[in-house]
């Protein structure tokens, strides 16, 4: 990180930051410092789940811990990618203060971290289709959009 990007940084973020770190409290956390506390956190939190009885509509266990290789399904970055989009999406944090808490320099980059699925693309358009809809009824002698551009290609 250059000294003119470390300026950047907002001085109100604190989401997955070092604050710890004296000499850059605004830096993000390394990968290095905290793969160790995230897999102990992991595997307590599917603990206390299980213990709970805390299970998928189906019955199965929630997982967060890969059986096969003891290394957490998710990493903290895709935690924070999915918490950013959380609250944008279902929590109606507007992006602007979202940035602001998240420690993004650019707006930009808090649109890139809000993952919109496929669900959220269609429950974001039917409602708009179910506006648009009186919209679109005509009486049955209308001209259609389809029969006016058929005939301008035609001249």
């Amino acid at each position: 990180m250059t000294e003119h990007q470390a300026a950047e940084y907002l001085d109100t973020a604190f989401l997955f930051r070092a604050a710890e770190n004296a000499d850059h409290p605004d830096w993000p956390i390394g990968y290095g410092d905290c793969y160790k506390a995230w897999q102990k956190l992991l595997a307590a939190y599917e603990a206390m789940l299980a213990e709970e009885g805390i299970t998928h509509a189906s019955g199965e266990p929630i997982e967060l811990i890969n059986p096969a290789n003891g290394v957490a399904w998710s990493s903290p970055h895709a935690t924070r990618v999915s918490l950013i989009t959380h609250l944008i999406i279902d929590g109606h944090v507007p992006p602007a203060i979202m940035m602001k808490i998240a420690g993004h320099a650019r707006f930009i980059m808090t649109i890139y971290y809000t993952k919109v699925g496929l669900s959220g693309i269609q429950n974001a358009i039917k409602p708009g289709q179910r506006r648009l809809k009186p919209l679109n009824t005509r009486p049955s002698n209308a001209t259609s959009s389809a029969q006016r551009l058929s005939r301008c290609a035609k001249k």
